[in-house]
Parts: C-alpha cells; sequence; structure tokens
C-alpha cells in the first residue's frame, strides 16, 4: 500500500562502496570501482525501478534505471527538472554526503536516465559538478523536500490497491503525514474494519517492517519522516457512507520501525 515516488532512492544506488577521497585523480578512480561493483550488482531491483548499468562518459558519471511508470510519472521529470535536481539532489546528497565530496573532487558530473517502462521514453536529469557543489553547500530543508516528495507522489494517484480499496491522496496537516484510501463499504463494513482496529494496525506495522529495507523505495520516506518528527496516518473513508476510520503510527511508534533513520 505504500507506494510512494521517491527520488531519493533512485539517485542513492549509485552509491555503493563510496569512500572520502582527497585529489582529483584519487576521487576519479574510485568513482571507476563504484560504477564498476554497480555494473556487477545489476540489474539491480527494487520495488519501483530498475537500475540497468552505469559509466563514465565525457566527464559524467552516467547511471540507467527504467522506471515503473505506474509509480512514477515520467512527465513529472521531464516538466520539472530544476525541482527535481533542487529537491531531489538535495536529498541524494544529505542522504550520501560522501558521494557529493567524491562527485566535486573528481570534477565530473552526474546523469541520471529514467526509461519508461511501458512508453520508452527517456528522460535525462544532468547534474553538472557545480550544481553538486551548490546543492551540498546549501540543501534544502526537510520540510521542503517532504512537501515536495507528497507533491510528487500525488502526480500518480489516484490508485487502485486492491479490489476494494483506492489509494486517492498523501496530505500533510501539522506534523501529521496521511494516507487517504476510499474504501468500498459495500464490499468491507466499516462497522466490522473499525471493530477490528488493533489487528489492522499490526497487519501495517508488519507491513512497514517489511519495508524497513535498503531496496525499498518507501524506506527513504520513512526516515524523512522521523527526521521531521511526523506521524504517519492511514485514513480510510467509505465509498458510499462517507465514514472515515483512521490508523496512526506516532513518530516515536516509526523510530522504532526505522531505527537506522539517522545513521545511515
Amino acid at each position: 500500500m505504500n507506494r510512494i515516488l521517491n527520488i531519493t532512492l533512485l539517485f542513492t544506488l549509485l552509491a555503493v562502496a563510496v569512500s572520502c577521497t582527497d585529489s582529483g585523480s584519487q576521487a576519479r578512480s574510485q568513482l571507476k570501482k563504484i560504477v564498476k561493483e554497480l555494473n556487477s550488482r545489476c540489474p539491480l531491483e527494487s520495488d519501483c525501478f530498475v537500475c540497468v548499468g552505469a559509466q563514465i562518459e565525457d566527464n559524467n558519471v552516467v547511471a540507467s534505471y527504467i522506471v515503473d511508470e505506474n509509480v512514477m510519472n515520467l512527465d513529472l521529470l521531464k516538466n520539472k527538472p530544476d525541482m527535481v535536481k533542487k529537491f531531489g539532489g538535495s536529498a541524494l546528497f544529505t542522504e550520501s554526503p560522501e558521494l557529493a565530496d567524491l562527485i566535486i573532487s573528481s570534477g565530473y558530473g552526474l546523469i541520471l536516465k529514467y526509461k519508461g517502462s511501458q512508453s520508452k521514453k527517456l528522460v535525462p536529469i544532468h547534474f553538472t559538478n557545480r550544481d553538486v557543489k551548490d546543492i551540498k553547500n546549501a540543501p534544502q530543508d526537510n520540510e521542503d523536500i517532504l512537501n515536495w516528495q507528497i507533491e510528487s507522489s500525488n502526480a500518480v494517484l489516484p490508485q487502485q490497491v486492491d479490489e476494494i480499496t483506492v489509494l486517492t491522496s498523501i496530505t500533510r496537516d501539522g506534523q501529521d503525514v496521511a494516507y487517504n484510501y476510499e474504501l468500498d463499504d459495500e464490499a468491507m463494513d466499516m462497522a466490522f474494519f473499525n471493530d477490528h482496529l488493533d489487528e489492522m494496525k499490526a497487519n501495517l506495522s508488519d507491513e512497514l517492517e517489511a519495508l524497513n529495507s535498503p531496496m525499498s523505495s518507501f524506506k527513504p520516506f520513512m526516515k524523512l519522516l522521523c527526521r521531521t518528527n511526523k506521524n504517519l496516518l492511514y485514513v480510510y473513508k467509505g465509498k458510499h457512507s462517507g465514514q472515515t476510520v483512521t490508523i496512526t503510527f506516532t513518530n516515536s511508534e516509526l523510530r522504532d520501525i526505522i531505527q537506522d533513520y539517522i545513521e545511515d
């Protein structure tokens, strides 16, 4: 159920085996090792995309991905590249500062190529070396990154989750971030749903635990919620009755699940 467009993960898979270095030649050598290591792991799959390879080309590190267009709207990347660079890049280099230092030292740029799984549309995002320096020196605030992540995710909603459930939107109200669902309450009685909230929360907790993995596109989003002290809500609204049921994970509960939200 927790499908959210997460540019951060698309970027950070590039950051394998990064170590800090001082000289340009050492940095370039290290980046070549990273590209070789990444290619040895490819195709590298997450729950929303596949990294198919990387190379050094014209003084740029180039990484290529196939993207599940049911999760990511490539028009968002194509039409708002500056926003992608501003917020996605800031999320990337906050999560992987060593990668930023390595690229800056090397003098290289970074190009990320996204190919639609259905349309075969190709959208490149190019960070020049100066872009990386600027982002590293003046990263966006986590609150702004969170707002952008929510806006980006809503670009691919609504989505049918199962036969009776539709994820309609992701919203934020103060310290609460909510996944809003429309539930066919002719197929699922809302009273029964309400009487089994503890069981439903336990099932969702198990799902969050399962999503706490390096290859989950949702994990970076949960880490962002932890860092910004947000609660996570699941709000189910009956399609016919309009009745709502809410399941809440406090920020403290999220922190217990994402124990590495600061250290990673």
